[in-house]
C-alpha cells in the first residue's frame, strides 16, 4: 500500500521528526511506503507534491497544529495527534489500511499511550 502522511508539532520539529520516522520504521520491513511531509516550528520540510497524494491509497495526519488536509478530503484518511504517530505508528498504518477497505474517507485516531510514552521513545533513541 502507498501512504503519505503530515506530522505537526507547535513548539519545535523534534516531535514532528519522531513521528515521521516511526512512521517509516513502520513500513520499512514490508510492502508499504510512505512519504511523510513533517512541519515545525522550523518550517515545512519533504512537502508532499500533488503527484504523492494521487498515488496514494491513503494519508495519515498525526499533528498538534493546523496543516493543510483538505488535500486529503476525497481519499480515506487517519487523523490523530503527533504522539500517536510517535508511539503507535503500526496501528496507524493498519487503520489506514482498514479506512481503505472499509471505504472510509476519514477515520479519528486516539492513542492510548500518555506522554510517558513519548519519553520511552526518546529514551529508546538516545545512545
Amino acid at each position: 500500500m502507498k501512504l503519505v502522511a503530515v506530522t505537526g508539532c507547535p513548539t519545535g520539529i523534534a516531535h514532528s521528526q519522531m513521528a515521521a520516522e516511526s512512521l517509516e520504521e513502520a513500513v520499512k520491513d514490508s510492502d508499504d511506503e510512505i512519504k511523510v511531509e513533517v512541519h515545525g516550528s522550523s518550517g515545512t520540510e519533504n512537502v508532499l507534491e500533488d503527484e504523492d497524494i494521487e498515488e496514494a491509497d491513503a494519508a495519515i495526519v498525526a499533528s498538534d497544529i493546523s496543516v493543510p488536509t483538505e488535500r486529503f478530503e476525497d481519499m480515506p484518511s487517519v487523523h490523530t495527534e503527533v504522539q500517536a504517530a510517535v508511539t503507535d505508528a503500526e496501528a496507524l498504518i493498519e487503520k489506514a489500511k482498514e479506512a481503505v477497505e472499509n471505504g472510509e474517507n476519514r477515520v479519528e485516531y486516539k492513542s492510548s499511550t500518555n506522554s510517558m510514552g513519548i519519553m520511552k521513545k526518546i529514551k529508546e533513541l538516545l545512545p
